[in-house]
């Protein structure tokens, strides 16, 4: 039996996100994906990260902002 959490979080997309929210970057690992089935995505809120995983992570590709979210 599934147990509803209630909302985990809120996001907001390119046009409608106030103008505090920063971007959460998407990335995507097509060989991790292809070797389990699924697709497999990392994100991250920081540029520092953001970065750092394309400078220095092999695999993923920078599919740019996923959505808009506040800084916790």
């Amino acid at each position: 039996m599934l147990e509803n959490d209630g909302i985990a979080f809120y996001a907001f997309s390119e046009t409608t996100a106030p103008a505090d929210a920063v971007p959460v970057y998407r990335f995507f690992n097509e060989n991790s994906s292809a070797s389990t089935g699924t697709p497999v995505h990392f994100f991250t809120g920081t540029e520092e990260n953001k970065d750092n995983v394309i400078a220095n992570v092999p695999g993923f590709t920078f599919e740019g902002p996923g959505w808009y979210a506040f800084e916790s």
